[in-house]
């Protein structure tokens, strides 16, 4: 198993590629685009210790073991708890699942190459079937869209955080253009509308939950909400141009754009531009069904999602008003 930095994937071609991979004889290669010692250290591991999990499949994407994750949140000390050499909490879960491109188009994102092992013979493979050399991004488009299976390996003992941006650092423009870009690449491979929109939404619920979401949730958390609001409506028009089934399963709205500004309700109700704003974004997201969210195992996300569907039937701030006293309001 080999580790391949790749600095500027977005630029490379596969003819670079192809000259990195006469560097090693490694059965399995990783495109390390994020270095991270802990979970390379951790995929090292696993590796080792369970070759039979590595025999039949050519491309596995290691994530966060959720059994450890849950763990940790509950742990007033944050350190990791991984001792060196074992894992505590990889018998709590089924180890593979399989996957395919659709179900995470996210993979596609170079920010993702360095949690995904690749069968190196697989990797040449593709890249001498080419008739002329693309772009590396767009080999790995194609080996995860033509592949009959990519194994999710749920294992790595670390504490995942999700990416703490701010209004000032969010490029809503780039975001939604990334999105665009994939989902005319997608619709260039797949002539299958199901499937197509299934990449569609998984991919947005990805952004949302990585970009556009934690943005908002600390400006609302810092009492910026003048910021808040801008990123509430450019995100709403956007929303608008999206058929309601797609809207409709954007789960990752949830508990950014639903139990965030009530749990923070104390900070934000003194602005009434943006409590216009929320409101206004509320009724769209319910008109869409959004309601029916899935994200009900969030604490306290069934309280906030019933007080804003009734806020927004009254179209009155008092269910907000209630529901913060009650759940977050300190005592």
């Amino acid at each position: 198993m080999k580790f391949i930095p790749v600095a500027q994937a977005e630029t490379m071609t596969t003819d670079q590629i192809e000259e990195l991979l006469a560097q090693t004889e490694a059965e399995f290669i990783v495109f390390q685009t994020v270095e991270s010692k802990t979970t390379q250290n951790q995929m090292k591991l696993f590796y080792e210790k369970y070759p039979a999990e590595f025999t039949s499949e050519d491309i596995f994407y290691f994530l966060a073991n959720p059994v450890y994750t849950r763990f940790l949140r509950k742990q007033e000390n944050k350190e990791p708890f991984l001792t060196e050499g074992e894992f505590q909490f990889i018998d709590d879960i089924k180890i593979s699942i399989t996957t395919y491109l659709e179900r995470d188009p996210f993979l596609v994102l170079a920010e993702n190459y360095s949690q995904i092992m690749l069968r190196r013979s697989m990797v040449l493979d593709k890249i001498h079937s080419l008739e002329q050399p693309v772009t590396f991004e767009q080999m790995m488009f194609d080996i995860f869209q033509t592949t009959d299976s990519i194994m999710k390996e749920r294992i790595l003992e670390v504490e995942v955080l999700p990416k703490a941006e701010s209004f000032e650092t969010l490029d809503l423009d780039a975001i939604f253009a990334l999105y665009e870009r994939w989902h005319r690449v997608q619709s260039t491979y797949s002539s299958i509308p199901l499937l197509n929109r299934e990449f569609d939404i998984n991919l947005l619920n990805y952004l949302i939950n990585t970009r556009i979401g934690p943005a908002f949730q600390a400006e609302v958390e810092q009492g910026r909400t003048e910021n808040a609001r801008q990123i509430l409506t450019r995100l709403l028009s956007e929303l608008h141009k999206f058929e309601k089934v797609i809207v409709s399963e954007l789960v990752s709205l949830g508990y950014y754009f639903v139990q965030i500004p009530i749990e923070y309700y104390g900070t934000v109700k003194d602005d009434q531009a943006f409590m216009k704003a929320y409101m206004e974004f509320s009724s769209f997201l319910f008109s869409q069904m959004h309601f029916n969210s899935r994200q009900y195992y969030l604490r306290y996300y069934r309280q906030a999602t019933n007080a804003l569907y009734k806020a927004v039937r009254a179209e009155s701030e008092k269910p907000l008003q209630k529901c913060y006293d009650l759940y977050f309001a300190e005592k």
